[in-house]
């Protein structure tokens, strides 16, 4: 099953780079610096409003009109998803040239802040890219939602899970365990190392909130605001996501690759997407940063890749979505609605 796999996502490729001229993607190929600080700078600006404006109500009214502000908790967890997908950009080597540079940079300024590090996120990615769909897959848990009893997607069971924070603690041991056969990962002083620095990041944002409040006040606002969507939301968006991108409809015997771009309204793409929303292109070509894979994206509909005709494979729901909430919407019929086959 993960030979045939290999073997489509090959053929794909092959098929991208002969209808794409060899400049064109090479062209691609390299990060911008300044993209990087751009987008870092916007990810903490939202951040930074929504804990100001937290403690600013907190002083002006007091510590139960700050739950008026519960609905930015939704607005947090999408900015700390917008930080993973920042490492996930880091995990290839996207954000600058220097790699060195690359990791440091990603670690204090996105990794640590929810509790992951650069090392041990690319160990576990490269293992997705290169087993998508298989049982060594270490995503797979997150869009192969399938009830056990049947064939039909069950997904609320799972977001269950997501709800009461057992798949951001899954998430957080696989991340950083250290008994992975990566010789970087298991050394302990690299992993005391990125532990200390997650725990730092923890006690800026709580000390953040502590010299605007008391100590106990302080801690209500870092679980209510920062822990609850780090735990229980994020990994809602996560789910969203990965499901939208890889999940398949067929059975452990004959999996096709799946990987979908997904482009919906603005709104979605910012809260969900956070830069992920060409993952057909990613997944073929992962050596581009993914500012540039629109330019890709782009350049395959004026190939007449995605254009609608009985002959033409990359018009496939394998590939593109229809947007998050819509390829959700008709998941969710399909699980609830619709008769069994």
């Amino acid at each position: 099953m993960e030979n045939s796999v290999k073997s489509q996502e090959k053929k794909f490729r092959n098929i991208i780079l002969q209808k794409t001229s060899k400049g064109f993607i090479q062209n691609l190929r390299f990060p911008n610096s300044i993209r990087t600080l751009i987008t870092f700078a916007h990810i903490w600006l939202i951040l930074a409003i929504c804990l100001i404006s937290i403690v600013y109500t907190y002083k002006t009214y007091d510590i139960y009109t700050v739950f008026y502000l519960l609905p930015l908790t939704i607005l947090i967890a999408s900015r700390q998803n917008a930080l993973s997908v920042q490492i996930h950009e880091s995990a290839h080597y996207l954000l600058f040239r220097s790699k060195l540079l690359n990791d440091v940079f990603c670690n204090l300024f996105g990794a640590y802040w929810v509790l992951n590090d650069v090392v041990s996120y690319r160990v576990t990615h490269l293992e997705h890219h290169q087993h998508l769909h298989s049982e060594n897959d270490p995503d797979r848990d997150l869009y192969s939602i399938n009830n056990k009893s049947n064939s039909k997607p069950a997904p609320f069971l799972y977001i269950i899970n997501d709800i009461f924070g057992i798949t951001a603690m899954k998430r957080i041991f696989q991340y950083t365990k250290i008994n992975r056969p990566d010789s970087t990962i298991n050394n302990k002083f690299t992993f005391l190392k990125h532990f200390v620095g997650k725990l730092f990041a923890q006690f800026i944002i709580f000390l953040f909130f502590y010299l605007f409040s008391n100590f106990s006040s302080a801690l209500l606002l870092w679980f209510v605001f920062w822990i609850i969507p780090l735990f229980c939301i994020f990994p809602i968006i996560i789910r969203i996501r990965t499901v939208a991108e890889h999940f398949s409809e067929y059975d452990t015997q004959k999996v096709n690759f799946t990987a979908r771009t997904s482009q919906g309204n603005i709104i979605t793409n910012y809260l969900l997407g956070a830069c992920m929303e060409f993952h057909f292109e990613h997944h073929l070509l992962p050596y581009i940063p993914h500012y540039n894979l629109k330019k890709v994206h782009k350049e395959l509909k004026k190939e007449g890749l995605f254009v609608r005709n009985k002959t033409n494979q990359f018009v496939s729901e394998d590939f593109l979505s229809g947007g998050y909430l819509n390829f959700w919407f008709k998941l969710v019929k399909t699980a609830y609605f619709q008769n069994s086959k």
